[in-house]
This record gives structure tokens, C-alpha cells and sequence, in this order.
């Protein structure tokens, strides 16, 4: 199926150039030759939904990975990437419900052809749901699974973004030099792979570790890097989180007004997305703010503006639990 457009799209895609890689896509897409090659035509849809999804434009993703009577007789993989990419645009919108039933029919399609790949990435999405639903033994459980299955069998992606799973579930527990190793190996398997913005959101990561064990200067320069690898490729999902984290460097300096404005684009940025997990976090910094500088008055109403975001959640959540 490798041609000239596939291999453009995939080498924009690697670094970060999602713009580009949808207007590749899209071009291939519309193009008469299309029409008798569904293989090459569902690829690109993948490609390009991953590209807006990136961006954080989940309706426009969703609507191009769609199942429906087209994709009838499409190859189990392919298929298989479809229902997974689904299942994560609906968790991003907090769909927590639909977004597990989909990734159910994803595991049962690679139970029934063997797929191994296929299986490799039903774990790292219910790894990833299992992080939305805050259930954090749940995520590390499945992120081990993964690095198991990646090594066994020779899947150095599989195994960066299991080894970020659990880079992650220490960091949740403050285990931030544990944490430290399991992401620089994480970022290292992203560069190996010449993945060049998923290698700049470790450094994310990385530069929250640093922030917990108070290194401060350091975590702000791998924030700033993964920032502007975000402004680059309109990835508004991640800028969001580094704006809200160079805010945290702000606060705990004392520098008042940039940490509130840093918070506050953040989470206008998170309500134009509908990610209430991170509007709630940002409120929750916005209150922590000016509780901080004395206005208690504003501080409550952030207050309870961030716990007004947290019941939505946490309503997601619970309908996804049954």
C-alpha cells in the first residue's frame, strides 16, 4: 500500500507537521484513484483524525473514524485502528461510557484474529481510559501488560508509551526519580522512532517530575521546549497543560499575574476543548492563586467553579463504572 502521498504523510506526521500531514491526506482522500483503493483511503482518515485529534478538534476526528457499512470487509488491523482511535476522541470529549464499549470491541476483534499488535494497542488505551477515570492501579496493571507484550515481541512504540504509563503512575505517587527513569526511556524509544512531538510531550512530563523534586530552573526548560513544540503543531490539548505547568513555575516564584495568566488561558483553552478534567485542575490553580495572595473572596469562587467541573467528571465517570 506504500506510496509517494502515504510516505509524505507518514514523515509529517513523525515530526509534528500536522497541518501539512492533513492537507496531504485530505488531497489524497479527494482524489479519483481513492475510489478502488479502501485500504489506502481508510489510512489516510486514520492519519488525519490522529492529526486533528492532536489538535484537539475530537468532533472533526470522530466523524473520519466512524464505522459504518464502508468499512465492511476492511482488514482486521485497519478496523481495529478505527474502533481504537474512536474510543479515544469520545474519552477526550469525557464520552467515558461509549469510549470503554468501543475499546471492548476493539479487544474482541483482536481476540478473534490474534492480532497481536492490535491487542498491544487495546492496552495502551485502556491504559489511557483507565488514567481518565482516575483509576491509577488500573493504568500502571495495563501499562505493565504492554512493556510485556513489547518485548517479547519487539515493539519499541508499544513499549515508549507503556513505559510512559508507568512513568506516570509513579509520578502520580511522588516518586518523581523512579518516575524520571521510566520517562527518559519513554522518550528515548519516541526519538529512536524519529516521533519528534510525542519525544517533546515526555518532556512534559519530565519537567513535572523535576518541579516535584524542586529543580525548578530544569523543569521550566523542558517545559518551554514542550510548549513550543505544542505551539508549533496547534496542539492545543497539550499547549494547555504546559501553559498551566510554566504557571505552577510562576506561582511558586512568586510572579502572581503571569501564574494567573498562564492558568487562565489554560483553561479557556481546556472549556473551547470540553476537557472538564483539566478545566477543574486549572480553576483549582486559579483558586490556589489568589488564595495564596490573600484574596480569599476569589479564591472561593474559583473554588467552586473548579468543584461545579469536578461533578461533571466525576458524573462521566460513574456512568462508565457500571
Amino acid at each position: 500500500m506504500e506510496t509517494d502521498e502515504i510516505a509524505a504523510a507518514s514523515a509529517a506526521f513523525r515530526r509534528g507537521a500536522f497541518d501539512e500531514c492533513v492537507t496531504i491526506s485530505n488531497r489524497a482522500i479527494e482524489s479519483p484513484e481513492m475510489r478502488g483503493n479502501p485500504p489506502a483511503f481508510w489510512w489516510f482518515r486514520c492519519i488525519m483524525a490522529q492529526c486533528l485529534g492532536m489538535q484537539g478538534r475530537f468532533a472533526e476526528a470522530l466523524d473520519l473514524v466512524e464505522v459504518n457499512k464502508l468499512t465492511t470487509g476492511l482488514e482486521s488491523a485497519l478496523l481495529g485502528q478505527l474502533l481504537i482511535q474512536k474510543s479515544f476522541y469520545l474519552s477526550r470529549i469525557g464520552n467515558y461510557l461509549q469510549a470503554r464499549d468501543v475499546l471492548q470491541e476493539a479487544a474482541d476483534l483482536a481476540d478473534e484474529t490474534g492480532q497481536l499488535s492490535l491487542r498491544c494497542e487495546v492496552e495502551i488505551n485502556q491504559m489511557t481510559l483507565a488514567f481518565y477515570m482516575a483509576d491509577h492501579e488500573g493504568m500502571e496493571r495495563r501499562a505493565r501488560s504492554a512493556l510485556s507484550l513489547s518485548l517479547q515481541h519487539g515493539l519499541p512504540l508499544v513499549e515508549a508509551r507503556a513505559c510512559s504509563g508507568i512513568g506516570k503512575s509513579f509520578m502520580l505517587k511522588g516518586e518523581f526519580a523512579e518516575a524520571i527513569t521510566w520517562y527518559e526511556r519513554s522518550r528515548g524509544r519516541f526519538v529512536d522512532a524519529g516521533l519528534s512531538f510525542e519525544a517533546d510531550g515526555i518532556l512534559s512530563e519530565l519537567g513535572c517530575c523535576y518541579y516535584g523534586l524542586k529543580e525548578d530552573d530544569r523543569a521550566l526548560q523542558y517545559y518551554e521546549q514542550a510548549l513550543q513544540s505544542s505551539l508549533e503543531a496547534r496542539a492545543m490539548p497539550t499547549y494547555q497543560i504546559d501553559l498551566a505547568n510554566i504557571g505552577n513555575i510562576y506561582l511558586r516564584r512568586g510572579e502572581f499575574s503571569a501564574a494567573i495568566l498562564n492558568y487562565q488561558k489554560a483553561v479557556e483553552i481546556a472549556r473551547e476543548l470540553g476537557d472538564w478534567i483539566s478545566v477543574a485542575k486549572w480553576l483549582g490553580n486559579l483558586a490556589h492563586a489568589y488564595s495564596v495572595m490573600g484574596n480569599a473572596l476569589l479564591a472561593e469562587n474559583f473554588e467552586l467553579q473548579a468543584e461545579q467541573a469536578q461533578r461533571k467528571v466525576a458524573q462521566a465517570r460513574a456512568a462508565a463504572a457500571i
